[in-house]
Formats: structure tokens, C-alpha cells, sequence
């Protein structure tokens, strides 16, 4: 009786291990990239954004980066961020008005980016490939030209 209670402990030890793995990063990379940041200064708003969603998208928040799991949501109010499910311990769904956000173009390598910085949270900065960020960018009625303007 106790040989099976304690192989039954051992076959749940690695599962809660690696569980608990998973909950841990998930918490470390939303706090170092900033996510975390962002959802505290824009979580409680209440931004109501209903436009065109971008699903399985890539870009990087601060130097923690994420390719394909980004949930992008862009409409007149704002721009929305989620992410999958098996991500979203420590990332909560947040969203930004349009007046909050400044739009910065870079070339890294040979790759156009665009970084976004956000009024509430100087110092966080979010790179979203350039197309992506000029289709964003045209749902909230920004120009186009005037913005990457060289």
C-alpha cells in the first residue's frame, strides 16, 4: 500500500515540476519584457477596441521575444495585446489608446521593425515587424507617410 502511494507521489512529482517550470518562466518573461508593465498601466482603462485581429503574430517586448503567439486586436479606440493560451499566466490582455502610442522605425540587420513606445510606461518599448505595424497603424487612422517619414 505505501510502495503505491509513494510511486503515485513520484508519478505526479514531474508533472508538478514541470508545471510549475512553466508558470515560473511564463511570470519571469512577462516581467522582464515589460508585459507586465504595460497590463498594470493599460489593464484597467477599459479601451474598448473592436476592429481587425491579428492572430499568431511575432514581435518582442523589451528584449523578451515572442514568435507567433501574439493576439493583436487594432480599431479606432486603440491597440490590443494578448497572447495564446498556454502563454498568458502573467501576461493579462491589455489595451492602449491610440494617444498613448508613438511609433519609431528601425532597421535591424536588413529588417525593417517598427518600435512602439508607450506614454504610461516610459522606457518599455514593444518592435512589431514593419508591415504588421503599418497595417496597425492605418486601423487607427494614422498617416502612413507622416509616420515613417525618413
Amino acid at each position: 500500500m505505501i510502495d503505491e502511494v509513494l510511486v503515485a507521489i513520484r508519478g505526479l512529482g514531474l508533472p508538478l515540476f514541470i508545471g510549475a517550470t512553466w508558470i515560473f518562466i511564463c511570470l519571469l518573461l512577462a516581467r522582464l519584457g515589460g508585459w507586465s508593465r504595460l497590463a498594470e498601466a493599460y489593464g484597467a482603462l477599459g479601451v474598448d477596441v473592436r476592429g481587425t485581429r491579428y492572430r499568431f503574430r511575432s514581435g518582442a517586448f523589451g528584449f523578451v521575444s515572442y514568435n507567433g503567439p501574439l493576439m493583436l486586436e487594432a480599431g479606432p479606440q486603440g491597440l490590443s495585446f494578448g497572447i495564446l493560451f498556454p502563454f498568458r499566466i502573467g501576461h493579462p490582455r491589455f489595451s492602449v489608446p491610440w494617444a498613448d502610442l508613438q511609433f519609431a522605425p528601425r532597421k535591424r540587420w536588413l529588417v525593417s521593425t517598427v518600435e512602439l513606445t508607450f506614454a504610461r510606461c516610459p522606457g518599455v518599448t514593444v518592435t512589431l515587424p514593419r508591415g504588421l505595424a503599418e497595417k496597425l497603424a492605418t486601423e487607427g487612422g494614422l498617416s502612413i507617410p507622416d509616420l515613417f517619414a525618413a
